[in-house]
């Protein structure tokens, strides 16, 4: 348990220590980039995790910051794959469902602490928030992920109390 706690501890200060700030056309602040994020012809490059040899560039205009996740858990899909289901607060649902309407048919990219994780197309306006992310490789590797948004989750929040 202690190794387990000196763990999340170093995560938690690697996370705070890098942490970087800019302004979107919005005004809100982009801290890292932790969250669903459109993608454009112009930006900031991020390599996709899972095949080295695609990128994607984003644009901070348009984003659902991670502070915008209310519920995460692992799940399943229909076809009994490993999947993260996030449930988004009232704000990130109409946020998401702006991002979504307005990138039909253009890959969204999901980036949790500066890394790239998945890219899915928009097929239509997802309305209701709620969101399931399938095609991880295990049921490890999506722990892992879900781990990493707790943490960064605890971050965002204990910095909007100072």
């Amino acid at each position: 348990m202690r190794s387990k706690i000196i763990i999340l501890n170093v995560i938690f200060f690697l996370l705070c220590s890098n942490s970087y700030a800019q302004d979107n056309s919005n005004g809100s602040k982009v801290v890292r980039f932790n969250g669903i994020y459109q993608t454009s012809t112009l930006g900031k490059e991020f390599i996709l995790k899972s095949d080295s040899t695609k990128t994607f560039k984003v644009d901070t205009s348009g984003f659902v910051g991670i502070h915008r996740f209310k519920k995460v858990k692992n799940s399943f899909d229909i076809s009994g794959r490993p999947s993260l289901t996030i449930e988004l607060d009232g704000t990130g649902e109409d946020q998401f469902l702006v991002l979504t309407e307005n990138n039909i048919g253009k890959p969204l990219a999901i980036i949790i602490n500066n890394v790239l994780y998945m890219a899915p197309i928009v097929h239509g306006a997802i309305p209701h928030g709620i969101l399931e992310i399938s095609g991880f490789n295990s049921v490890e590797e999506l722990e892992k992920l879900k781990r990493l948004i707790d943490v960064i989750k605890i971050r965002t929040a204990k910095r909007e109390l100072d």
